[in-house]
């Protein structure tokens, strides 16, 4: 009888030790799970996360960017300076003439006329300034390939690659690969694309074998002055598009960080620090009040000059901080679209010099049937006033120069707001 109730006595305890146990796990994981789910609210999580942000991903929250060194005030241009590529009166410090232009597609219909008149057929009217400029910058819409698997997608574009020597030819000298078509053919396309441009002397951003080279900067020396190029995609397909460790894809600007980092780096390296962005909505004259915030930042990291593509219409201009925000400068070698606003391009050209300042000017175009022309002098002011009107603190003159505008600083939200109500229809 003893013996028994020895060994039921221990049971009890086996039993009471187990359940102690079992009940201390138990609070262990709920404290780990209360301090995982604490990590990720508080956004302690975020670097990790940045990388799988869905593609339409909601606005970027407001991140402290750790500000540039400073640099002397930019002179500021007045009317009848000249234009750009006159340096202002005195002027003996060393300056670069910068172009910029707007989507190039080298494929689809514009691929088709490029097959009847010759791949040269959409700069016959463009190659001649293009080639007198230093740099001559733009956004390259789609891969080039013969390879490659077309994505699930509305649009799916590529180009031959027998289009690459006459683009080279043209006079342009950099390519942005970050938007929304480089991967449309995969991997596969977007690696035959590196190699076609690397084999023809021209230089690319946004874009590589993995996110180190999509985030490096192209920097390029030109009358002794250094300029950076970055380019950055708020217009991303697919999670898988983005560029990672180990993954060939682009450069996303979701996140703000990782491209501020790239910027503030570039900025101890170069002279001139440059970002070319694809974001913004289809079709909208006035850019989204997230852009403004992108391109601030870019600035407030660093960069001296931000020029924007994706919209397929132009979108005016800002002034922050001496520096300057060129939110879209439409299509430039495009299939003609029902929208009458597709058919207007720009080129934006740039005289900066080594100190980050920058006088722009506005060259106006048609950019109908894949072969962008001038305008005339009645259509272009016509096309001055519009920009006018939807630019921020900025205008531009009846000679095409882009200034400040007088007068204090105009709120936002009312220029925002103002601007929808104006919106050109379908």
């Amino acid at each position: 009888m003893q013996q028994s109730r020895v060994k039921r006595r221990e049971r009890q305890k086996k039993r009471r030790r187990k359940q102690f146990f079992l009940t201390a796990a138990g609070l262990a994981a709920s404290a780990a799970l209360a301090v995982c789910a604490w990590w990720l609210w508080s956004g302690k999580a975020n670097a990790l996360l940045s990388g799988l942000l869905s593609a339409e991903g909601a606005e970027p929250e407001p991140v402290e960017i750790r500000p540039a060194p400073p640099r002397p005030d930019p002179p500021i241009r007045q009317e009848g300076d000249g234009g750009a590529g006159q340096p202002p009166e005195g002027g003996e410090q060393l300056r670069v003439r910068l172009a910029f232009v707007g989507d190039i597609l080298l494929g689809g219909n514009v691929e088709k006329m490029m097959m009847k008149h010759g791949y040269d057929y959409p700069y016959a009217h463009v190659s001649g300034y293009l080639q007198s400029v230093d740099i001559a910058a733009g956004n390259l819409e789609n891969p080039v390939t013969s390879r490659g698997t077309p994505q699930e997608k509305q649009f799916v574009f590529r180009a031959s690659p027998d289009a690459v020597p006459a683009l080279a030819e043209s006079g342009f000298d950099l390519l942005s690969l970050a938007n929304n078509h480089s991967l449309d053919y995969g991997p596969e396309g977007l690696k035959d694309t590196a190699a076609l441009l690397d084999r023809h002397g021209l230089r690319y951003v946004g874009a590589g074998a993995d996110a180190e080279e999509a985030f490096r900067p192209v920097i390029v020396e030109k009358n002794g002055i250094k300029v950076a190029y970055l380019g950055f995609s708020r217009v991303i397909p697919d999670t898988s598009w983005h560029a990672g460790k180990n993954r060939p894809g682009l450069a996303g600007t979701y996140d703000v960080r990782k491209p501020a980092e790239a910027i503030a780096k570039a900025a101890e390296e170069a002279d001139l620090v440059v970002v070319l962005v694809h974001w913004g909505v289809e079709r909208m004259s006035l850019p989204e009040k997230y852009q403004q915030q992108l391109g601030r930042q870019y600035i407030d990291a660093g960069a001296d000059l931000v020029v924007g593509s994706h919209p397929h219409v132009l979108q005016g201009f800002e002034t922050y901080k001496g520096k300057w925000i060129a939110y879209s400068l439409g299509n430039f070698i495009f299939t003609v679209g029902r929208h009458a606003a597709t058919a207007q391009t720009a080129i934006l050209e740039a005289d900066c010099g080594a100190m980050g300042d920058c006088l722009l000017t506005v060259k106006p175009h048609h950019a109908g049937a894949a072969q962008p022309y001038p305008m005339g002098e009645e259509e272009s002011r016509q096309l001055y006033a519009r920009l006018s009107e939807i630019s921020y603190n900025a205008v531009v003159d009846d000679g095409g120069g882009i200034r400040p505008a007088d007068g204090p600083a105009a709120d936002w939200e009312s220029y925002w707001e103002k601007g929808k109500s104006k919106e050109e229809p379908e």
